[in-house]
Parts: structure tokens; sequence; C-alpha cells
């Protein structure tokens, strides 16, 4: 993977410690949860605007799509969230890290039972939790959340999480606590019946205003597909990046003009 611009590049591993030690590459920069949600950092916040939003996750889906797609063994990430994404201050580019509590599918299987829950609170797919089986859907899941909070800007995403600090990952999760996956999650009710311009986060309308409420709305319907309690449900990676790329050509197009 370490030709793939949007994922951190492994240098290599140094044998001489008590415990290997992965080297990668020196990157200048700024995690994607601290630049949501740097205390004090009006300035940060601001400039991401929903340009750069939808940059972001566009960059962070192609990556996901690579693992997903490109080898014979598809690579499940397991912990997609934005403390896992860094941002280059240099280049801007969106980089996925720490593939610690990643998992491979095994050759022609579309999923694979793992006894060890992996993951972190909210952002753990609820089939995944419940019956311990690892499959694409699962980083859609995870994904779905980290879109969430670039459009809400929300940390805590209002009082869902309060107890529960931000890059808190638990790598064994009681699985009581998704007692039935088909019941709808916290998230989904939290967006249930909800106008995206009641959670989007302000500084978006700030600078954008209504011009861009169609796209805020065909996003946020992409998020609730993807955080669907029912993987079967969920879209696959290719197509929700596909659906993303097209939010951000209209946006494009309408920053200049041709609509």
């Amino acid at each position: 993977m370490s030709h793939l611009k949007n994922v951190l590049r492994l240098v290599g591993c140094c044998l001489e410690f008590e415990e290997p030690v992965m080297v990668y590459e020196y990157v200048e920069s700024i995690t994607l949860s601290d630049l949501l949600y740097k205390k004090g950092d009006h300035k940060t916040r601001e400039s991401l605007s929903w340009g750069k939003r939808l940059r972001i996750a566009n960059e962070v889906a192609s990556a996901i799509v690579f693992l997903h797609t490109g080898f014979t063994t598809p690579i499940i990430h397991r912990d997609i969230k934005p403390h896992k994404v860094i941002i280059d201050q240099n280049s801007g580019v969106a980089k996925i890290v720490d593939f610690s509590l990643s998992i491979s599918l095994p050759p022609g299987e579309l999923e694979v039972q793992d006894g060890i829950l992996c993951g972190t609170f909210w952002y753990l797919d609820p089939e995944c939790a419940s019956l311990g089986i690892v499959t694409q859907k699962t980083d859609v899941y995870s994904f779905g959340v980290l879109l969430l909070q670039l459009l809400t800007g929300n940390k805590s995403l209002d009082s869902m999480q309060s107890n529960i600090e931000e890059g808190n990952a638990m790598d064994r999760v009681n699985s009581t606590i998704f007692k039935d996956p088909n019941l709808p999650t916290m998230v989904e009710l939290y967006i249930k019946e909800r106008d995206v311009i009641d959670i989007a986060d302000p500084t978006l309308l700030e600078r954008h205003g209504v011009e861009i409420r169609q796209q805020l709305e065909d996003y946020l319907d992409l998020v609730k597909r993807c955080i669907s309690s029912k993987g079967e449900d969920r879209p696959y990676m290719i197509h929700v990046a596909r659906e993303l790329h097209r939010i951000e050509n209209c946006f494009r197009a309408l920053t200049i003009g041709q609509i």
C-alpha cells in the first residue's frame, strides 16, 4: 500500500528492539480530529470549508476502496475515525494511519469471523459487534460516522457520547452493548427525521448559505445509508466513493458558476 498517497507510507521495520518497531515516513500533519475539534482554534475550524471537507472525504474513501478491492485478500481497517486520519500540512492530502486492528478477508470469502472484537465505540458496526463477523460493510459503517462528523463538526454528536473521549479505542468490546443489530443505532436515531440545516456545522452555512443545501441533503442521505444497522442495506465503498465524487463535482461546478 506504500504507493498510495492517501495512506501513510511504511518505510520499514526495525528488529533491534524487544518489540519490532514500524518506521513510517515523517509528515508534518494534524489529525482530522484536531482539525475539527481543537479547542480555542476557531480559525482552524473556519478554514475547513465545505470543499475541503468533501476533498478529505473523497481521499479517505478512495484509500478504503483500494484496501477493499486492490488485493486478493481485501483489507478491512476496522477503526476508521477522525483520529486515524491525518492531514499533511504541506500538501493538504488526507492519509489513513494505524492498521493495528486491520484484518484480511480469506481468499474468495466475503466475511471473516473474529473472536476478538476490535474498534472504537460509536464507530463500531453493530452487526460486527453482535455477531463477530467482519465484512467490507464494517468499514462502511465507521466511514459513515466519520462523514457525519465532517458534516456536523460535533465531537460529541450532541449528548450522545458526552462521556466518551474521542480516540478512546476499545480493543475488546462487550458485545452485550449491541444486543440486537437490527435495532436502530444511536447514530441513526441522532439524525432520523432531522433537517440537514439543523445539524450541519454553522460555519458551512455562514460561508456558503443555502446554495449548497441540495449537496448537504444528498450527503446526509449517503450518511444514512452508510450507518444503516443492517450491513446488507449499506452500499459498498466503491459506490460511496462515486457518490462523494459526484457531490464534490457539483460543488466545483457551483463555485465556478457552471450551474
